[in-house]
């Protein structure tokens, strides 16, 4: 039982290496669809090495009230993987600029709208308003006057978010 515990695991490691190595090595034009193809690679990987490797594997050097607690821990994991995917979708729905483009366009009359009706139906400002608001909140952002500032958490934020971007060779890394 071990192994539904620690080959995903693997599996995910080498997966993130391989995203490293092949966005740092090679100009990727697109990112997604790498990812989703390096991904499925290692699900192949992952049913391959679930077929092959034995269920029992390395039960025999786990003290059996130790291995109760590793199912514990693989069933938690699992859990918070749900929860935060289900956290994750919930804030693409809600906070999206693209999703919201979508119902725009979808909810209009035509089914089609040109950039200065996006623009009008979708003002931006408020957008930016509700952002702020959320990031005071937060404690991520203070307000100096009329300008807003990054608090020690936000800089904190700023910088971890900055460093994975750049260690991913994702996103401009400004």
């Amino acid at each position: 039982m071990i192994k539904f515990f620690c080959v995903p695991i693997i599996c995910f490691l080498i997966f993130l290496a391989l995203h490293i190595f092949t966005f740092h090595s090679v100009k990727v034009k697109r990112r997604f669809r790498t990812m989703v193809y390096l991904a499925l690679i290692m699900v192949v990987v992952d049913i391959f090495l679930f077929f092959l490797l034995p269920d029992n594997l390395g039960e025999g050097f786990v003290k059996e009230d130790l291995l109760k607690y590793i199912y514990l821990g693989n069933a938690l994991f699992l859990y918070f993987y749900i929860f935060y995917f289900y956290l994750h979708f919930i804030i693409v729905i809600d906070r999206s600029i693209s999703v919201r483009i979508l119902l725009e366009i979808s909810s209009s009359p035509q089914r089609s709208l040109t950039l200065d009706e996006i623009k009008k139906r979708y003002d931006l400002k408020d957008k930016f308003k509700r952002e702020l608001k959320d990031l005071v909140f937060l404690g991520r952002v203070g307000k100096k006057g009329k300008a807003f500032a990054n608090t020690f958490k936000g800089r904190m934020h700023a910088y971890i978010v900055r460093g994975v971007r750049k260690y991913l060779n994702l996103a401009a890394n400004r």
